[in-house]
């Protein structure tokens, strides 16, 4: 396998149409209203349609906080995410479901637009500029936020979901590997020691209370 893809063979790449709709018409929910379903070009997209509880409403991604030299491509990103199964890079290297559910969905989205909205702020606009230090120095920028180290690594392991799908993505939205992918990387490497403590709280804020 490429250590630059997480796929050998060339699927078929996406780029939906402005009128595609986005969400698989075999996850609606029954009764669903053709009239709210989500296309391409909404900003708002509507993940409670695939949600079988109805009282998950509150399930949308807002993309118009996405800078609007990236949102295309997330966009994209987005719609291969929802359309396509799991890639299976993901599958063999840590616990993924073939299908994410659509609160997952929605927090891995919102993960995306944060990823853009920080590269946008160093002057990229397209995926495919991002470099391997461009990706390092993103992992330096999570760890002062003060949040737990797992939840640091996780957000990077969402930020690998990029990559997994680039494949079926347009040139212009490929991610490079993230360097915590490489098989002799480990996310300390990135991320420094884990600092959790064992009740979940991060050790520097625990000790400051």
């Amino acid at each position: 396998m490429n250590a630059s893809s997480p796929l050998s063979a060339s699927p078929e790449v996406v780029d939906p149409a402005p009128d595609t709709f986005v969400l698989p018409f075999n996850r609606l929910r029954p009764g669903f209203d053709p009239e709210q379903l989500p296309r391409f070009r909404d900003l708002a997209w509507r993940l409670a349609l695939i949600s079988p509880r109805e009282s998950n409403r509150s399930l949308v991604i807002d993309w118009s906080r996405c800078p609007a030299g990236l949102r295309p491509g997330m966009m994209r990103a987005a719609f291969a995410e929802l359309n396509i199964p799991t890639p299976a890079v993901l599958l063999q290297q840590r616990a993924s479901r073939s299908t994410t559910q659509p609160g997952t969905l929605r927090h891995n989205f919102q993960i995306w637009i944060r990823f853009a909205t920080w590269l946008g702020g160093r002057g990229i606009t397209e995926l495919s500029q991002v470099t391997t230090g461009d990706l390092e120095a993103y992992a330096e920028h999570l760890r002062p936020l003060g949040r737990r180290w797992r939840t640091d690594a996780k957000a990077l392991g969402v930020i690998s979901r990029l990559w997994a799908y680039a494949p079926y993505l347009p040139e212009s939205d490929r991610l490079v590997m993230p360097p915590w992918e490489d098989p002799a990387a480990v996310m300390s490497d990135f991320l420094g020691t884990n600092d959790d403590t064992p009740n979940g709280e991060n050790s520097g804020l625990a000790s400051s209370r």
